[in-house]
């Protein structure tokens, strides 16, 4: 490279001017980028907004919407109430080293006087449940459907405890356990 050359182009003046025209030509490109992106979501703005007046023309044009019927679920008698007998309790097997860790929910459907005395009488049904389950030994207790049976025999017990006290068959429709390991 001629020395003149060189002289002109390692010249502080040279590389700032050179400098200065990088930095305009970045932000040139991307002024024009950006004006090209925002044109690009004002398009897609106003694509939407047509969209949606067809959709509302098309309503309208179809008549009225016919109104679903929708029950009234707070006078329901069919509503279950859950209650959660509280902590998970952890239960030994007849006579041996293994357990059972279980968490029971109650279900009833007889309303406000059902849930009322279930409340009341919390520890006294985890104490029947406690129980009834120390009954079994291992090898009931992990059997696949050892669950279900398990949760009607403690619904027929907990409805003859009750139908002392309350006039009505059943009181529990249903015993959840919603945890349980069998070790």
């Amino acid at each position: 490279m001629p020395p003149v050359v060189r002289a002109v182009l390692t010249n502080p003046f040279t590389i700032a001017l050179g400098l200065v025209m990088l930095v305009g030509i970045g932000v040139v490109g991307g002024m024009i980028g950006y004006k090209i992106m925002d044109q690009k979501r004002i398009e897609k703005q106003e694509l939407a907004k047509k969209a949606e007046e067809e959709a509302k023309a098309l309503a309208a044009k179809s008549g009225p919407q016919k109104q679903l019927f929708k029950p009234n679920i707070e006078n329901d008698p069919l509503k279950m109430a859950y209650i959660p007998l509280g902590e998970e309790m952890t239960i030994n097997l007849g006579r041996s080293t293994h357990f059972v860790l279980v968490e029971v929910t109650i279900g009833t459907r007889f309303g406000a006087r059902a849930e009322e005395l279930i409340k009341t009488n919390t520890m006294s049904i985890r104490t029947d449940i406690m129980a009834i389950i120390s009954e079994y030994n291992f090898a009931a207790a992990s059997k696949g459907t050892f669950k279900d049976e398990l949760s009607l025999r403690i619904k027929a017990h907990l409805n003859e405890k009750f139908r002392a006290q309350l006039p009505v068959n059943i009181i529990v429709d249903e015993v959840l356990l919603t945890r349980y390991i069998a070790n």
